[in-house]
């Protein structure tokens, strides 16, 4: 009787809790940045789990690799564009969300950071394409990939994820890369036909950015700020620890790839570690919203208390912890199934590489949360 009750009181307890969470506002607005980011996360990666089984079988898997190789190389330049700014300046906006010049300053400076950035990367992929052998005969497909660097550079993902509103760029994120989605299913049928992938989904990069660029201004009533070398100056200092620190993230992500690639020269195998890696990164995003939901309000809190804030950090984590936990574990039970349902065979290959990468969902979990 004794055991019921208690259950019963522990029930009640945690039924207030969830009714007080949802009636504050702050709080309000991180659970709905949180599954707005869920939301996000998982069009960025499902996107091409359902892409990857179609390519297989309609251009192989020797140019399914290379069209991962290429598509690895391009988003090392994409990385460069992001700099760090999708964290240095979205703390920067959180801190200062109510004041419109100083929303319109850094908005402006970073764009044109980027946009510069963004030219001499592809100035930079031009001349890779031209000098690197392995890259010659793949030159096209870098060539298209020149679209998806200019539309990240205009695309403020930093901006409404500081201002703690995550819809609008979740909607532009379903349209750009779902609608991308359709057009290979009914375009792309040889497989010969396997560069023009990178060119139909660099279209919907532009497009995403330029109207999320215009939309921002007019979302946010933002007036032109010209750029400044004191300005940009401060950006790129705000943003180098942190972009450090996912050059580091980039390397480990996507180097193995890029090594592949001019080592063993075997497309196929690439294809196969691309798949599990695609499967392991599905794990992250999982978890991952909740840390980048939490971002810009514990960068407004930090910057006020910062005592009571690393409190409230510790008991978020706990849970978070307790999340990342059943994730992989759910992920390790379900993988042999999932991936004979998935591809319509057993493919060893890609399930070893899967346990050998699973760890990588914990520790990138911890490292986003406790580190950045």
């Amino acid at each position: 009787y004794l055991n019921k009750m208690a259950h019963q009181s522990m029930v009640k307890n945690i039924l207030y809790k969830l009714s007080s969470f949802s009636k504050n506002s702050e709080y309000k607005q991180v659970s709905q940045n949180m599954m707005y980011l869920t939301l996000l996360n998982f069009i960025t990666y499902i996107s091409p789990i359902l892409l990857i089984p179609y390519l297989l079988k309609t251009v192989g898997e020797e140019k399914f690799g290379i069209y991962i190789f290429s598509w690895t190389f391009i988003f090392y330049f994409v990385y460069l564009v992001n700099y760090g700014f999708d964290f240095s300046a979205t703390n920067q906006i959180a801190i200062n969300k109510i004041d419109k010049y100083k929303i319109s300053n850094i908005f402006f400076n970073i764009i044109f950071i980027r946009v510069i950035i963004s030219i001499l990367s592809v100035i930079g992929i031009y001349i890779a394409a031209n000098t690197i052998h392995i890259l010659m005969p793949y030159k096209q497909s870098l060539y298209f990939g020149f679209g998806i660097v200019f539309g990240i550079a205009l695309f403020p993902s930093w901006l409404y994820q500081g201002m703690e509103e995550m819809k609008f760029i979740t909607i532009v994120n379903l349209i750009t890369r779902l609608l991308p989605l359709l057009f290979i299913f009914i375009l792309i049928h040889k497989a010969e036909q396997y560069q023009y992938v990178i060119l139909i989904q660099a279209i919907g990069f532009i497009l995403g950015g330029i109207f999320s660029f215009f939309f921002a201004i007019k979302r946010y009533k933002l007036f032109f700020c010209k750029p400044s070398v004191s300005s940009i100056t401060q950006q790129l200092k705000e943003g180098w620890s942190l972009f450090l620190s996912t050059v580091g993230m980039t390397l480990y992500r996507e180097t193995n790839v890029f090594i592949m690639g001019f080592t063993i020269g075997n497309y196929s195998l690439i294809g196969y570690y691309s798949v599990a890696d695609k499967f392991v990164r599905f794990g992250q995003t999982l978890a991952m919203p909740i840390a980048q939901s939490l971002y810009p309000y514990f960068s407004r809190k930090f910057h006020t208390n910062k005592d009571s804030t690393f409190q409230m950090m510790s008991k978020f984590g706990k849970l978070y912890f307790s999340l990342i936990v059943f994730i992989t574990l759910f992920m390790l039970i379900i993988i042999k199934p999932a991936i004979r349902i998935y591809l319509g065979g057993s493919y060893p290959d890609v399930i070893a590489n899967f346990y050998i990468m699973l760890p990588i969902v914990i520790v990138s979990a911890f490292s986003y949360y406790y580190g950045i």
